[in-house]
């Protein structure tokens, strides 16, 4: 836990923006902001659904609450949504957790709290459908992959993926070239999140982005 907790804050630490200390020039006194209002709301969320002792009744149980196109097409719905805010262990919360107060106040910063927390919402929704809809399209074309039909997928990885890409093309728009991973320099914004959910891969086993 120490070690992936670590490595995840080395690795978004050079980039991490949520503390800064900002200017109010109609009072002209400064404030600092730790984290922008959306960003706090769904990681309070994200936080109190793994450590509220009721989550782990039933519905909130990873083998219940994950999502798999077999669980899907048996009609069990419910798993579109709660597989987004079940993680599976302490170091999958945390390094979404982490990547959220990076990518997420980033963001939020830009598009404002509305829209940000609009975006989520579509998000949370759509990126277990996708993910269904390429397990059955690879057990369709690609031979003995029948096992991704029941393949299960939970956290809040995949809506952090597609958040890190419009951080990407954000940045993009700005004129930002390049990032820096962790302690290496010069990956081309374009190819960051790819790289990103490379580096966490090798870094932290088992933990997805």
């Amino acid at each position: 836990l120490c070690a992936a907790t670590v490595t995840v804050w080395l690795l978004l630490a050079p980039e991490f923006s949520t503390q800064e200390l900002r200017l109010d020039h109609e009072s002209k006194h400064k404030k600092i902001v730790i984290m922008e209002s959306g960003t706090i709301i769904i990681i309070g969320a994200l936080l109190f659904l793994h450590f509220w002792p009721q989550s782990s009744i039933y519905w909130f149980v990873p083998n219940q609450a994950c999502v798999s196109y077999a669980a899907i097409n048996a009609g069990q719905y419910r798993r579109l949504l709660l597989s987004n805010f079940v993680h599976l262990d302490l170091n999958h919360l945390i390094a979404n957790c982490m990547t959220l107060a990076t990518v997420g106040d980033t963001l939020e910063s830009q598009w404002g709290t509305k829209s940000f927390l609009l975006v989520n919402a579509l998000l949370v929704f759509l990126c277990p459908v996708v993910y269904c809809v390429l397990a059955y399209a690879g057990a369709a074309y690609i031979a003995d992959q029948h096992h991704l039909l029941f393949d299960c997928a939970a956290g809040f990885s995949a809506v952090l993926f597609a958040l890190t890409v419009f951080e990407s093309w954000e940045l993009q728009a700005r004129g930002v070239r390049a990032r820096r991973l962790g302690r290496i320099r010069g990956v081309p914004t374009a190819l960051y999140p790819w790289a990103l959910l490379l580096y966490i891969q090798i870094t932290v086993p088992r933990v997805s982005l």
